[in-house]
Formats: structure tokens, sequence, C-alpha cells
């Protein structure tokens, strides 16, 4: 090693700015070769004349300059002699300083010559240190908040950074409006809206529901509108203590409530006290309302005559007894669904308080079998029976007997979810029912292709369907679809046979030919439709379509102003 004296060094003191990354490389990477080039010929080695000092002018000279600097070594280690690998030690500013490790002379491998060497590598500035903005080249303090450059070859100085910050803060905003409008779409898509702009009143409508808690009053408006409110409201789950007020209309005879999750029992026992007058309420997801809220109903709502709960788990079975023992002889349509708290007695309190009941509605009761279906058939006057999903077990001879006996009245009949259900009940249906126009026999597993070709086959006393629901009937084919639509296709306009999977094209483009006023159809898990069945059921006049699971269907399918399709695999993957 020769003395430190005898180096001469570029030096960069011209440099208004001091001394920079650049000139330190430099430097190091001399002070490496004339090292290398002493230890090779002590007595033959002259160090040579000094580098006049150059001033530093951005990135673009510095970079020349660590490239310029690079031949000097490759020119040593070409001469032939063993040059030795040296890791250079560089002093850091602050607190923290590198401590570099000097390597042993290279073995008789020339691979080991140029190992974790790079004379090119710099550590990264710690906040505390002196740095140079990568850039604008001006010098600054780090902190923990410095950005790093796009390229990642230094950091930049705040006025920098808060440039770039601007920009990556526009580009986030521009992709989160872009997560919105995804969102916006796809829920369109999943609502089933139709396509194409919407009515002025429509805008207003969601407009209001957008900032229903800025609003002090809805005002003189229709009750079909004040109800849409209500509808998207309830969606938005923004129904709450404050905004229930707005949809209690003094003079109004109807209220739904389509989510009373986050309306409490006093609000709920307000509605009696505010609208007096009413003959239709309708309360969704009603799990706060108790024994004192339904009974003060019996109290202020003498004009009630249809009321629907749904989810009402704290009212006790006392409580529903005396309410319609109360009220019962008003009724003319009830629903009491989603709720364990019922029992034979209370079933039996409806049969004989509530002799004009028209439209029954008893689904998802815990507690509802073949004995509480007995009961019914004291109901001579309904026209609408609803007991889908029972908890208890429902069997064909208790089916049959009600049938038998209030069945030719029967408008509306829902049997869905109820498993036990065999070829005896088409029977009774087909036999019974005579002025049916709704039929929902959707996952009544046992039944067969051959029990609905015989329920529709020379069904002479029925003139027709208007809807028919025939989802997961996994045994359905073509000859059953066939069998439903040749005897209503004249005045069907709902069909469902979701998840029938047996049926494939040939049968659902034989049965579009027998359907005229076909409006809604759900055929969602039907492999075989794709976009020639699609598209010739909007030919028909079909405005409402499911293709759930319809994986041939694509994004090239014609779809007409106004149609609604729901499940396209398309159009969820673009959002």
């Amino acid at each position: 090693m020769f003395p430190p004296e005898i180096l001469l060094l570029p030096s960069s003191c011209g440099c208004e700015r001091g001394i920079n990354a650049a000139d330190i490389r430099a430097r190091a990477i001399a002070r490496a070769t004339q090292e290398a080039a002493h230890d090779a010929d002590p007595e033959n080695f002259s160090p040579p004349p000094p580098a006049p000092a150059q001033p530093s002018v951005g990135r673009s000279r510095r970079s020349a300059n660590s490239a310029s600097a690079t031949p000097a070594v490759a020119e040593s280690s070409a001469s032939g002699e063993a040059s030795p690998s040296v890791t250079v030690q560089t002093k850091g500013k602050g607190k923290g300083k590198g401590k570099g490790k000097k390597r042993k002379k290279a073995d008789s491998d020339a691979e080991d010559d140029n190992d974790d060497y790079n004379p090119y590598s710099k550590s990264i500035p710690v906040p505390g240190q002196i740095a140079f903005c990568a850039e604008c080249e001006s010098r600054f303090t780090v902190t923990a908040y410095s950005k790093a450059s796009e390229d990642g070859d230094g950091l930049l100085c705040t006025k920098c950074g808060k440039k770039y910050a601007k920009e990556e803060k526009e580009v986030k905003k521009k992709r989160s409006t872009g997560k919105r409008v995804k969102r916006d779409v796809l829920r369109q898509a999943l609502d089933g809206e139709t396509l194409g702009p919407k009515s002025l009143k429509e805008y207003c409508i969601r407009l209001i529901a957008k900032h229903i808690d800025d609003v002090e009053a809805l005002g003189d408006i229709a009750m079909r509108d004040m109800d849409r409110i209500g509808q998207i409201i309830s969606r938005n789950r923004s129904l709450n203590n404050n905004t229930i007020r707005l949809l209690l209309e003094p003079q109004g005879d109807r209220l739904n409530l389509y989510d009373c999750a986050r309306v409490d029992a006093t609000q709920l026992r307000n509605i009696g006290a505010f609208v007096p007058r009413l003959k239709h309420l309708s309360l969704h997801h009603a799990g706060r309302m108790t024994d004192e809220v339904i009974s003060y109903y019996a109290e202020k709502l003498t004009f009630l005559e249809s009321l629907h709960i749904r989810g009402a788990f704290l009212i006790s079975r006392q409580a529903y007894i005396d309410f319609f023992e109360f009220v019962g002889h008003r009724l003319k349509s009830l629903t009491l669904a989603a709720t364990a708290r019922t029992n034979q007695a209370v079933i039996e309190a409806i049969v004989n308080f509530c002799p004009n009941i028209e439209s029954l509605n008893l689904s998802s009761l815990a507690r509802f079998d073949d004995d509480c279906l007995r009961l019914l058939t004291k109901c001579t006057q309904l026209k609408s029976l609803d007991i889908s999903f029972a908890g208890g077990e429902i069997t064909d001879e208790a089916i049959v007997e009600v049938l038998n006996v209030i069945g030719s009245g029967l408008k509306e009949l829902n049997l869905s979810g109820n498993p036990s259900i065999t070829t005896l009940t088409t029977s009774a249906i087909h036999a019974c029912c005579a002025h049916l126009r709704v039929l929902n026999l959707s996952e009544c597993e046992l039944l067969t292709d051959s029990d609905i070709i015989n329920l529709f086959t020379n069904w002479r006393k029925n003139h027709g369907l208007y809807e028919l629901h025939l989802a997961r009937l996994t045994e359905l084919t073509n000859a059953g679809l066939l069998a439903a639509v040749q005897h209503s296709g004249q005045t069907l306009e709902v069909l469902d046979v979701n998840s029938c999977a047996s049926i494939n094209k040939d049968g659902l483009m034989s049965a579009l030919k027998s359907c005229k006023k076909l409006v809604k159809f759900d055929v969602a898990f039907v492999r075989e439709v794709d976009d020639e069945v699609v598209e010739a059921m909007q030919d028909i006049g079909i405005k409402g379509l499911v293709v759930w699971g319809c994986t041939r269907v694509t994004e090239v399918c014609r779809i007409d102003q106004g149609v609604s399709l729901v499940g396209r695999e398309a159009d969820i993957a673009a959002c």
C-alpha cells in the first residue's frame, strides 16, 4: 500500500452545492485503481496528474462521470496482472456511519476477483441525512416522508415531492371514480334495471333518497312515489328513527316499511299514533317489535284490514292471540312469517277470530306442521295461501285434506320448499283448484317430470295460469315444460325454471312458440341457454330475463331497449 499523500484524486471543490454522490464514487474508483497499480509495481509507479475541478451539472453529467470511470478498472485488469478486489468504504453523514470490510487478496480462481463488488451500489439515506434531489439536484434533509423518484434513482425534495403527490392523488381519484361507476353498473345489473335514461321523476326520487338525512319533510307527493323513496332508503339501510317520520303521512291509508331493523319499538309504536287511518301496514325485518307495539296497533288502528309482519321474533304467542281476538274480524289479508314465536294455538286464533280472511301467508314458520295446516280447513274465504318453507313436516295427506275443502276458491297457492310433497299433491291440485292463477312448486324435490305432465294434461277445469314457478325441480325435462306451456301458454306471464338442468335448448325454443304473453322468464343455471335463446325470448316480448350461470350468454348478445338482463357473466366480469 502506497502512502495516502501521493494519491491525486479528482476533485469537485468548484461545485457550488458541495460534493455529491457521483464525485464520491469517482474518487473511490480512482483510489482503488491507483492502489492496484502501486501493489503491482511499486518501483515504477508514478501518480497521474491532478484532474481539473468540474462543477456538477445534473444527473446526466453524474451518470457520464460514473460511466467514464469504469474503463480504468477494465484496463488495469487487461494488463494481465491480478487486480485485488476492493470494497469501498464511505462515510455517511449524520449519526449513522457505514463501515466497509476489506477483502483478502484473490485466490487463483479468477471468478472470485469481482465477487460482491459493485462500485455503483449506494445505501438509502435515512432521516436526518443530507441528500440531493433526484429531480432538481437541490440539497435537502431527508425525512421519513421523503418520496422516491419514479425511476428509483434517489429521493425527492419537498417541492418535487408535493408535485408528484398531487399527480398521485389525481390518479387515485380517477381510480376510485372508476370503481364507483363499476359498482353502480354492477348494482344495476343485479337489480335488473333496464338500460337507457330514467324519467325525471325517478332521478328526483333517487336524489331525495340519497340525501334523506337532510330532508325535513317530503311534502305533498303521491303515495306511490313515497313508497318508492321508502324502498330506496330501506335498501341503503337509511331507514332509522329519524327518517321514518318522513314516511308517516297522517292522511295515508297504506304504509310499507321494507327494513325496520334500525327502527326501535318507540318509533314503531308511533305509527299507530301518527297514521291512525291505516288500512294496509307492512313491516319487514321487524325484529324490535314488542308486545306493547302490537297491542297499541290493536287499540289505535281501527281501520286496519291488511297486516303483514315479517321477522317479529320478540312478540309472544299470547300477544298474537290477544291481537287477533281484538281486530281479527276486520282482517282480510294477513302475513305472519319468519318467526319461531308461533304454535298451534296462534294458528287456531287466526282461524277462529279472522273469519273474513282472504289472503294468508304463513311462510317460514318454525313450528308450522300438518296439525297447523289442517286447522285452515275452516278458512273457507281463502283465495291466496302461502305455506312455503315450513319448519315442520308438511305431507301430502294434510295438503289433500285442505285442498278438498278450500281448493275450489284458491287463486294463489305457494307450496315451495316442502320436500315431502309428491304426486298426491299435484293430483289434488289438478282435481280441486279450478280457478288457480299462481302456482309455486319450487324446491319440492320429490316431484318428477311425470307429475308435472299429469298436472297440466287435460286440466280443462283451469283456464290457464298467470305465474308458474318450478325452480330446482331436478327431474323436470322438456316434456314437462312443454306440457305446462301448452296448457297455460296463452295466459302465462311469469315462468321460472331455475336450475332445471335437464331442459335443453330445443325444449326452450319449442316452449317459446307457445308463450304469447310471457313477460319474465328465469332460466338461471339452465346450461344450454345461449345468445340465440336470449334473443328469441326478446323477440316474443319478454322484458325480464334471469340468466345466472348461463355461461353461453356472451357480451355480443343483443339486448333490446327496455329489456332487463340479470346475471350475465360478461357484465359481472366487466365490473
